[in-house]
């Protein structure tokens, strides 16, 4: 299994040593050499690794030497991994590598072996009932009442969180406004995943949580919910994704 970042860090690295020397930064003579040099160059690396540290955003979860056993198979061998807060962070990897299992665990939904996961600040051992009211979550296989309308369905899940839905603006924000009065059974694969992607959004979270949202998709449906993920994160939202798909890695 491996891990794919999108962030700002790069960004503002990019910024910063694309800048334009500053009153405190003094062009070296033809020929320096020695000490002007190196204390030119510490200079300068003291002012970027500075502006940086303001700059970075903080760390969203962290996690240390996670590991998940079943008996004597072990799913989850001692990964370790930060994402930071408003990136898109991606586990790749092959069906079986454990991606889900490790949502599962940073989810509160399953419990780990042994390690640490810290979320928003919060401890998973000591508060695991705190991070799940910061957190929005798409299993791989959702399930949600057939018959049911898509405002019916977002006013059930508004209730369970105990407060008010926006069901048009919701809707509105993955394209299915038009759909508010369809019954979810009547929808086709890419706005079902649109849909279960909404439900996650209801308690404002800080972080949610995608696992493999476009298995399955066509090519249009997919890249449809590929400019979603990036809408969702674009308004400061963390957004952990889990594929077995390289371009949509590279993508997102």
């Amino acid at each position: 299994m491996y891990w794919v970042k999108k962030n700002a860090i790069n960004r503002v690295s990019t910024e910063i040593l694309n800048e334009k020397p500053g009153k405190s930064e003094t062009n070296l003579p033809n020929g320096a050499t020695g000490k002007a040099i190196n204390s030119f160059l510490q200079l300068t690396f003291a002012t970027v690794l500075k502006k940086s540290i303001y700059l970075m955003p903080g760390v969203s979860i962290s996690v240390k030497n996670l590991v998940k056993n079943y008996g004597e198979f072990q799913a989850v061998k001692s990964i370790s991994f930060e994402v930071f807060e408003g990136e898109i962070f991606g586990l790749l990897g092959p069906n079986g590598a454990g991606k889900s299992t490790t949502l599962e665990i940073i989810e509160t939904l399953r419990e780990k072996t042994s390690g640490e996961i810290v979320v928003n600040g919060i401890d998973l051992d000591k508060a695991p009932g705190n991070i799940k009211k910061i957190i929005g979550v798409q299993l791989q296989t959702s399930g949600y009442y057939p018959g049911l309308h898509l405002n019916e369905l977002l006013h059930l899940f508004g209730g369970l969180y105990n407060q008010a839905v926006d069901t048009t603006a919701l809707l509105e924000m993955v394209n299915l406004k038009e759909k508010a009065k369809n019954k979810y059974k009547e929808l086709s694969g890419g706005q079902k995943q649109r849909f279960s992607i909404a439900t996650t959004l209801i308690n404002q979270p800080k972080i949610i949580f995608l696992d493999e949202p476009t298995t399955g998709l066509d090519p249009q449906a997919r890249r449809n919910l590929w400019e979603l993920i990036k809408n969702i994160r674009d308004k400061g939202t963390t957004v952990i994704i889990t594929t077995h798909y390289m371009d949509e890695a590279e993508q997102l």
